[in-house]
């Protein structure tokens, strides 16, 4: 078995594990009553179910962060150590862990006050109005992400190499998509692997290329990757995921609402706002999640497909698009040929295998190829 084969299947089982004692954690939680006695604790504040919120929320993250500390570590940090993709230091590591809970919790006090408000006073069609919230929430947060949350992440810096730099703007150009500048994400600081992402949009829209990408590929191969992103770009894959994502919320918000009834109807919970049920929603949302990923996966694989044609066709380079892609499976262990059935289920891309032979074997029209900025070097 190879490196990388080896890696990615004890990824794929750690997930696996986790996911089944995610179930676990949330059941014991309802069940032996933590549920209740995190409300009692919150009551000594307030009688008012929005001011249990923050501390409820508070409470059941915590339990959960030390239920879950040992299989976190090993999954992504001890593992990432042992395959030597990691550069972070358990204080690194540690400190990263308590930026993404103190900004998860910022995002989920409002979001929980607004979900139980709506189960309070709202209609009984109140999940067409979470459905929309939902969407209009995923939408603020692609628009923010790139300008106010990754950099708290990453060091995000116009791109250096004024060579490369001009030869990336001309391709941007052939794509019809103008950029102010090209940015350079600072992933080396705490990895090893290789990254690229179109994210934002409207003024906030970019391209991130990973300083693992731009230090370790050649200028075309790195051409190869933007292309692809401006791939996204071209076919408007963005907006494409956030009507998936709201028919994905309308439907799970609709089923939410026929769970409640039911769990009502059977005494579990008295009323629809009963804030001691968190747990139960949270486990159906875990279980639905994961029954939607064949469906989202396999829409996200076939946008990918695009994209990673229109990047051949827009740099007419299949040699390095190959290239590229051998790198990245090389540098990110990834498995270039996984099991169809973990493909169909887990994987938002196509297999790296795929993806190399679509783009030695397919057919696809010419377009004009843009000038390269002449001595362009890796920087």
């Amino acid at each position: 078995m190879t490196t990388a084969k080896e890696y990615s299947r004890i990824k794929l089982r750690l997930s696996l594990i986790g996911f089944g004692m995610t179930l676990i954690f949330l059941a014991l939680v309802f069940v032996t009553g933590l549920s209740h006695l995190f409300i009692q604790w919150a009551s000594l504040f307030s009688s008012n179910l929005f001011v249990w919120i923050p501390f409820y929320l508070l409470l059941l993250g915590i339990v959960e962060y030390v239920v879950d500390f040992p299989l976190h570590y090993y999954s992504s940090f001890y593992l990432e150590h042992r395959y030597q993709l990691s550069n972070q230091t358990l204080t690194a590591w540690l400190w990263r862990d308590l930026k993404q809970a103190l900004i998860g919790f910022a995002f989920a006090i409002p979001l929980m006050e607004g979900f139980y408000f709506l189960l309070r006073y709202g209609s009984d069609y109140w999940w067409s109005f979470a459905a929309l919230g939902w969407t209009l929430i995923t939408m603020l947060l692609a628009r923010i992400l790139p300008t106010w949350i990754i950099p708290l992440f990453y060091r995000v810096k116009p791109l250096s190499n004024e060579l490369l730099n001009q030869r990336l703007q001309q391709l941007c150009k052939q794509a019809e998509m103008p950029v102010r500048a090209i940015y350079e994400l600072g992933l080396s600081r705490d990895t090893k692997k290789a990254n690229a992402a179109l994210v934002g949009w409207g003024i906030s829209r970019r391209v991130l290329l990973g300083d693992t990408l731009v230090t370790q590929f050649s200028p075309e191969e790195t051409a190869a990757v933007l292309a692809h992103e401006l791939g996204h770009h071209h076919y408007r894959h963005i907006w494409k995921l956030v009507v998936v994502s709201a028919l994905t919320g309308l439907f799970g918000f609709f089923l939410i609402d026929k769970v409640i009834a039911l769990t009502i109807q059977h005494q579990f919970l008295i009323s629809y706002d009963d804030l001691a049920g968190f747990p139960l929603i949270a486990f159906f949302i875990t279980i639905f999640s994961f029954l939607m990923l064949p469906l989202q996966n396999g829409y996200s694989r076939r946008l990918e497909r695009q994209a990673d044609r229109f990047a051949i066709e827009l740099t007419q380079d299949r040699t390095h698009f190959i290239s590229s892609m051998e790198k990245l499976a090389e540098q990110n262990l990834s498995d270039k040929n996984p099991h169809p059935l973990v493909e169909f289920f887990f994987y938002d891309h196509p297999a790296i295998g795929k993806r190399i032979e679509m783009a030695k074997n397919d057919q696809l029209p010419n377009r004009p190829q843009p000038p390269a900025a002449e001595g362009c070097h890796r920087s």
